[in-house]
């Protein structure tokens, strides 16, 4: 009978039936408080009732309004006092298996201040590391910063920031290890409708982007791209706002600086880092925007081009690339331009069309401190993108320019047909017409500049051309960025072409030492000769641009690599297209050739059409 009353009143505190336990909790519809000894028994009780729905919903609840999280950072506080490893491992579990009832109410919950910092606590203890403890609570209170270049005034809207912040550290730090699927998503969404209320926030206060343009711009360039003037300059931040600063104790410096900017020297150092940080701010901020649904995305994308982001992002990019943190600036800067171009190209040609005719209209002015030096976005690309020397920063201009000058093609007819269709293109709009205007008139010298300062072939006579790792690269994508033009800009980039006379001197990179560089500038001639433009036609037969291709055919056509398919396959196309113009320019290079015995490799094609051999040599022009 003793031993009877023995088991009974040890059963609270030891739980030898873990069934009795969590049928007592069921009834009673509560849980025991937690305290040393016991916390093992409510983590297998709350395991066991978590498989029911609808237990588990009242579960969630009644921690929550119990305030039951707070009682086990008591026993945190307990435990870590007496060193008792045993109980901590056991806290940790627990405060695991609480998190992963998946209730989207009770992260909400442990985000308050006073519950995060105990809940990280818990989680240090890792049963499976029993030799290693965490420091979450070190990184929280000394590592991690809340810092605003800008502003944000409500505080419930930096609330959510600190709660975002708290769900990634959660969800890519401390349970990185635990996840499963259904808890990694039910995060996601914890953080995407927090996202999604600060980008709404965001975007819709005018005073904040202000701010944030004012940086880089004076008073007169606001007031043209619409903002008011400074009768809307809210009032200094309460001394109440500090407090919103849970991850720190430092005090915000943006709202000090941002009221007195106008008056601070325009390289002054403090200014410096505060364009830098809110550079780094709306890359942050686009970077949250890919991640929401595409209406809020496409809406908070159009609202910044539309607010002036563009000069901000200009200041970046014009920033040396000797230094590291110019370096950054223009690594975020680009990424920014990458994340705006992809969801409203538009938005970004109609800015540098309304900074061509501000810049009209003030062209006669002095220029100002915070006036980006009388230049355009389109300008300053491809300013950056030939003077860098930087592979990843040429590759990241490179692509903004192709994104930013592409214009649609409307073809009906497969553009890999034999015959090589002519292409057409829809009636564009006014917009894009004009900004292909511009281009042409103003930026295109600047950017293919460096292939103008290539010798043409005809004067190159050191055979192969030797040129630096960047200045391939550069090369590469200048040649790129050609080839697309000529196939999608029309008669602008045909008359750019023939007045240039820039074929003759790409044709100087079929000599180069980087194979990749000349498939590159081989591309480009391919692309002309798909166009099955005469004027064009008639040009490579002036420049003799077909003997430098010849010659590479005949120097690839006993290697099997992509290079020598892609020569073959160039005349082939000439036989098949019965492209007359240039087959009778080819019969006069293809006398100069030795027998085929001699280059057992090279193409039956370039051959077939020697004198006396073409049925049609009689025929010339382009086919209809």
């Amino acid at each position: 009978m003793s031993t009877a009353e023995s088991g009974m009143s040890s059963s609270p505190m030891i739980g030898p039936e873990p069934s009795v336990t969590t049928a007592s909790i069921i009834r009673s519809g509560h849980l025991p408080a937690p305290t040393l000894g016991i916390i093992p028994e409510v983590e297998k009780a709350i395991k066991a009732i978590a498989r029911s729905p609808p237990v588990k919903e009242r579960l969630c609840e009644y921690i929550q309004q119990e305030e039951y999280i707070k009682s086990l950072i008591e026993v945190l506080k307990q435990a870590e006092d007496l060193e008792s490893i045993d109980n901590l491992h056991a806290l940790c579990s627990c405060m695991q298996t609480i998190l992963m009832l998946n209730d989207h109410s009770m992260y909400e919950h442990i985000l308050e201040d006073d519950i995060f910092y105990g809940v990280v606590g818990m989680l240090e203890y890792d049963p499976e590391f029993p030799t290693y403890k965490a420091n979450y609570r070190d990184f929280l209170r000394q590592t991690s910063h809340f810092h605003q270049p800008i502003p944000i005034k409500d505080e419930t809207i930096q609330k959510k920031i600190h709660h975002t912040y708290r769900l990634q550290f959660l969800k890519d730090v401390v349970l990185a290890r635990v996840l499963d699927d259904s808890t990694f998503n039910v995060l996601n969404s914890c953080i995407l409708f927090n996202q999604i209320d600060i980008i709404n926030h965001i975007q819709n206060d005018q005073l904040f982007l202000r701010e944030v343009v004012g940086l880089y711009l004076d008073e007169d360039m606001l007031v043209i791209l619409g903002f008011k003037n400074k009768e809307a300059e809210a009032p200094k931040p309460s001394e109440d706002k500090n407090k919103m600063d849970v991850d720190q104790e430092s005090k915000l410096n943006g709202s000090a600086s941002s009221s007195s900017s106008s008056s601070k020297p325009v390289h002054s150092e403090p200014e410096l880092k505060r364009r830098r940080e809110v550079i780094l701010l709306i890359q942050q901020l686009c970077g949250m925007g890919k991640n929401v649904q595409l209406p809020a995305r496409m809406a908070l994308f159009r609202n910044l081009c539309d607010r002036g982001i563009l000069f901000a992002v200009q200041w970046a990019l014009a920033q040396p690339e000797g230094d590291p943190e110019g370096l950054q600036m223009i690594s975020a800067g680009g990424e920014i331009l990458a994340a705006i171009l992809d969801h409203d190209v538009t938005g970004v040609r109609n800015q540098v069309m309304k900074q061509v005719s501000v810049l009209d209209i003030d062209s006669n002015d002095k220029v100002s401190g915070k006036r980006p030096q009388m230049e355009t976005t389109l300008a300053l690309l491809c300013r950056v993108l030939v003077r860098s020397r930087n592979l990843a920063v040429q590759s990241l201009i490179a692509e903004a320019l192709r994104v930013l000058l592409e214009v649609p093609q409307d073809n009906t007819a497969d553009p890999h047909a034999a015959m090589g269709p002519k292409l057409f293109r829809a009636k564009d709009d006014p917009v894009t017409e004009k900004f292909l205007e511009y281009f042409y008139k103003h930026c295109v010298d600047i950017l293919f500049n460096p292939l103008i300062d290539i010798p043409e072939f005809n004067n190159h006579s050191e055979g192969t051309l030797t040129t630096s790792r960047e200045r391939t690269n550069l090369y590469l994508h200048l040649c790129e960025l050609l080839a697309s033009f000529a196939l999608q800009h029309s008669f602008r980039s045909h008359f750019y072409m023939l007045s240039s006379n820039i074929a003759s001197h790409v044709a100087t990179l079929l000599r180069a030492r980087d194979k990749h560089l000349r498939l590159a500038a081989f591309r480009f001639f391919r692309v002309l000769l798909r166009l099955n433009n005469r004027n064009l036609f008639n040009h490579l037969m002036k420049i003799d641009a077909l003997k430098p291709i010849l010659d590479l055919t005949i120097r690839e056509s006993r290697r099997d690599n992509l290079l020598s398919s892609t020569c073959k396959e160039f005349f082939e196309y000439i036989r098949k297209a019965r492209v007359f113009i240039l087959k009778s320019s080819l019969r006069t290079d293809v006398i100069c050739i030795p027998p085929v015995g001699e280059h057992e490799g090279a193409h039956p094609s370039l051959y077939d059409e020697a004198p006396g051999r073409d049925q049609d040599s009689q025929q010339f022009g382009v086919d209809a």
